[in-house]
C-alpha cells in the first residue's frame, strides 16, 4: 500500500514527455487549400521561458497583444508555391508592402524573394526641403538562392544555412544634392544559419485572446547577419546622405529569432525576436491564429477542415461546411479592431449549415470564429463586398 500512493499521485500528473516532433517533406500537402490566417503582432509583452530543449512546454498565450490583422496568405501564384500577402517591411524608417515568395521541393521550405507595392513618401522631415521625396517602385526582388526556412528531415539537433544577395530599388528626389528621380540601389549580403533547439508542445492566443491548445511544434533558432550597401545612380551613395538618412555601407546588422512549426505549416505558429545570441531576451513577437481547432490531449485528432461560402459575399447568408462537428456551432464575427459584430448558433445538416449576418454590415475583412463545445475548431476570414 505504501508504493501505491506515490504510484497513483505520479499517473496523475501531467506527462511532460512527448514523442520526439520532426518536420519532413510528406507532412506538406500537395496542393494549397488554406488562404486566410489571423496574425497577431506583440510589440512589448513579458515573455514566458522559451528555452531551448526537447520536450519543451511554451506557453506563449499569456503575452499582450496588439490589435488582430486579417491578411491573406499562402495564394497559389506561379511560379511560386505561395505568398504571404501584405507583409511589412522598411526603408529609412519608411515602411513598404510586399507579398514573400516561397517554395517547397523534396528537401526545403524556402524563400525564393519580394514582390512590393508602388510606394511614395514626403521626407521633409528628413531634408528639411518641401518636395524631397522618396518612392519605391513596384518590383520583384528575388534572392541569388533561397532562404531556407525548414531543411526536411528538420529534426532535433539537425542544422543548415543560407547565403542570398538581393536587390531592392528606390528613387530620391533631394534638391539640395540636386537629385531628382534618382536611381537607387540597396544591396544586401545575408548570412543565415538555422539550427533545430528543440521540439515539444505550445499554445497562443485565439482571435479572442483566449489559451489556444496546446500544439505540437519544431522549435527553429536563427542568426541572420544581413549587410547593405547603398548607391545612388550606380556609385556608392555620399557619405552626407548616408548620414541624413542614418545608414552604413556594409555594417553586419544581427538578428535572433525563434520559429515554432507545426507539421503542415507553411508559416510558423510563433515568431519570435530575441537581442542575444542565447535566445534569452525576446522582445518582440508575431504569433498566427490559424486552424487553432480542438486539439485532444490523448490522441491529437484536430477537426476536419472547415469551409465557409461564398466568400467574398454580397449577401446576407453564410453557408458552413464542417464535416466533423456535431450537430449545434456557435459562431462569433470579429471586424479588424476585435469587436464582435454579431454572434449566434447554427444547426447543421449533413455537415452543412445557415449563418445569417447583419443586412447593415459594411464591406470589408472579417474573422469568423467557430466553436464546438466551448472551444475554437476555426478561424475564417471573410471579405464581404457591399
Amino acid at each position: 500500500m505504501r508504493y501505491l500512493l506515490p504510484l497513483l499521485i505520479l499517473l496523475c500528473m501531467p506527462c511532460s514527455i512527448y514523442a520526439q516532433v520532426t518536420l519532413n517533406q510528406g507532412d506538406y500537402p500537395a496542393t494549397l487549400s488554406e488562404t486566410d490566417t489571423l496574425k497577431r503582432t506583440t510589440a512589448a509583452s513579458a515573455f514566458p521561458s522559451l528555452s531551448l530543449t526537447a520536450s519543451g512546454v511554451w506557453d506563449m498565450s499569456t503575452i499582450t497583444d496588439s490589435t488582430p490583422i486579417l491578411l491573406n496568405y499562402r495564394v497559389f501564384s506561379l511560379p511560386y508555391d505561395y505568398d504571404d500577402s501584405t507583409t511589412t517591411f522598411r526603408f529609412v524608417g519608411y515602411p513598404y508592402q510586399g507579398n514573400i515568395k516561397s517554395l517547397v521541393s523534396s528537401t526545403s521550405i524556402s524563400e525564393q524573394g519580394v514582390f512590393t507595392y508602388d510606394t511614395s513618401y514626403d521626407i521633409v522631415a528628413l531634408t528639411i526641403s518641401v518636395g524631397d521625396s522618396l518612392f519605391f517602385p513596384a518590383q520583384n526582388i528575388t534572392y541569388s538562392s533561397g532562404r531556407k526556412k525548414v531543411v526536411f528531415p528538420a529534426g532535433y539537433g539537425s542544422s543548415w544555412s543560407s547565403n542570398y544577395v538581393s536587390d531592392f530599388n528606390f528613387g530620391l528626389n533631394y534638391a539640395f544634392y540636386s537629385y531628382h528621380h534618382t536611381p537607387g540601389i540597396v544591396r544586401s549580403y545575408v548570412a543565415e544559419s538555422d539550427s533545430v533547439t528543440g521540439w515539444g508542445k505550445m499554445r497562443v492566443p485565439d482571435i479572442a485572446g483566449s489559451p489556444s491548445p496546446y500544439w505540437d511544434v519544431v522549435q527553429i533558432s536563427s542568426r541572420i547577419i544581413r549587410r547593405d550597401s547603398f548607391m545612388l545612380n550606380d556609385s556608392a551613395m555620399p557619405g552626407a546622405v548616408l548620414t541624413g538618412f542614418g545608414l552604413y555601407q556594409g555594417r553586419p546588422d544581427t538578428t535572433y529569432e525563434q520559429n515554432y512549426y507545426r507539421k503542415g505549416e507553411y508559416t510558423p505558429l510563433a515568431s519570435v525576436a530575441f537581442r542575444d545570441a542565447a535566445f534569452t531576451q525576446p522582445y518582440k513577437a508575431i504569433t498566427h491564429a490559424q486552424r487553432l481547432a480542438r486539439l485532444s490531449v490523448l490522441n491529437e485528432q484536430v477537426q476536419g477542415d472547415i469551409r465557409a461560402y461564398p466568400n467574398p459575399l454580397s449577401g446576407n447568408s453564410l453557408t458552413i461546411i464542417a464535416p466533423k462537428a456535431s450537430t449545434l456551432i456557435c459562431y462569433k464575427l470579429f471586424n479588424l479592431s476585435g469587436v464582435v459584430v454579431t454572434e449566434g448558433q447554427a444547426n447543421l445538416h449533413d455537415a452543412s449549415g445557415q449563418i445569417n449576418l447583419p443586412h447593415n454590415l459594411s464591406s470589408g475583412v472579417y474573422l469568423l470564429q467557430i466553436t464546438e463545445d466551448g472551444n475554437a475548431i476555426s478561424a475564417l476570414g471573410i471579405q464581404v463586398n457591399r
